[in-house]
C-alpha cells in the first residue's frame, strides 16, 4: 500500500479490471495492475496465492525417510511469528504468554483420563 505499506492480502479489496486495490488496513485506494500479483482475474488468486483467499496459510515439505523411533524422540518445532510494530504494553503481554507456552513445553505431558 501507498499510504501504510502493507501488501495485497484477503483482506483487501480487488478493483474490477485490474487497475488497482484498497488496503484492507488503512482503506487507501492504490493503483497498479494488481494482475501482476495474482494473475490474469481475481479468481485465479485462490490458486496462484493462497494467502490472497484466507488469512491461513499452511507450507508442507515434501516428505523425507525418518527413523520413527528418532523422529518420536524429537520435541515437535514451534514457530512463533511475532509483528515488528508491536506497543510496549502488548510486548509485555506476549513476553508473559511466551514464557507460559515454554514452560507449558518444557513439562512432561500429561496424561488423558
Amino acid at each position: 500500500c501507498a499510504s501504510c505499506g502493507a501488501f495485497v492480502s484477503h483482506l483487501c479489496r480487488l478493483e474490477a479490471g485490474g487497475d488497482g486495490w484498497r488496503c484492507g488496513f488503512c482503506g487507501a485506494g492504490n493503483k497498479g495492475d494488481y494482475r501482476a500479483f495474482v494473475g490474469a482475474a481475481p479468481g485465479d488468486a485462490a490458486a496462484m496465492f493462497p494467502e490472497l483467499s484466507g488469512a491461513c496459510v499452511e507450507y508442507v515439505s515434501a516428505p523425507r525417510r525418518v527413523d520413527a523411533a528418532a523422529a518420536a524422540a524429537r520435541p515437535p518445532a514451534v514457530v512463533l511469528v511475532v509483528d515488528a510494530n508491536i506497543d510496549a504494553r502488548e510486548l509485555q503481554r506476549l513476553h508473559a504468554s511466551v514464557a507460559a507456552l515454554l514452560e507449558r513445553l518444557a513439562a512432561p505431558p500429561r496424561r488423558l483420563p
